[in-house]
């Protein structure tokens, strides 16, 4: 499900030795890289709010597994946005139509719905488990100062039916410490059991 984001570039991507041609930088560019088993890139890095880059170097091939983050982040104006999960050396993308004057201006605005619904997060990872409400998707979603579930960019699960103790996501930055920062983390109740799915993230914008 790519919502006519980055479609030429990514349609039949192989997630290895993939590069952006440089004549389409600026327009369609890698952002972010992160290993979603470390703590370079979880909810509470200053890396989300903040105009520093991070290993500059890691963005001159796209798509490998190189933690990065270019200045595209803080200085690009957004319309459309790409996310890729990479598991078991496949990458899964979706796409997000936003509108922001950076990437930087969506991470540090509070709560931003995507309204992309359960099944477009699930099929960015695979067999996917999460419990069965709550289902709220955005930028900066859930509490980070509560001991509860909380992601950068992404869809919430609970047991529960709120919103207010969620245990379960599948997205990019997460506050679950010494686990997964991004992929897919469900218990208590998930609806395809407990999962602790750990992948690569990728952000692109046009």
């Amino acid at each position: 499900m790519l919502n006519e984001v980055l479609t030429d570039d990514i349609h039949n991507l192989k997630p290895t030795n993939y590069k952006i041609p440089r004549s389409r930088v600026v327009k369609k560019c890698v952002v972010i890289n992160f290993f979603c088993w470390q703590d370079t890139f979880r909810y509470k890095s200053s890396l989300w709010t903040n105009e520093e880059p991070f290993n500059l170097r890691g963005a001159e091939s796209a798509f490998d597994s190189e933690e990065t983050k270019s200045p595209v982040f803080w200085n690009a104006k957004v319309t459309k946005i790409c996310i890729g999960i990479k598991t078991n050396n496949f990458v899964s993308w979706l796409g997000i139509n936003h509108t922001a004057t950076s990437l930087l201006a969506s991470f540090k605005d509070g709560f931003q719905s995507t309204n992309l619904g359960r099944a477009a997060w699930f099929s960015l990872v695979p067999d996917p488990s999460l419990q069965i409400n709550c289902n709220r998707d955005g930028f900066n979603n859930g509490d980070p100062s509560s001991s509860w579930m909380a992601i950068r960019l992404g869809i919430l699960g609970n047991q529960e039916d709120d919103c207010a103790t969620p245990d379960s996501f599948i997205g990019l930055g997460s506050t679950f410490y010494q686990q997964t920062s991004c992929g897919n983390r469900a218990a208590y109740d998930a609806d395809n059991g407990d999962r602790n799915t750990k992948s690569f993230g990728y952000l692109l914008v046009q």
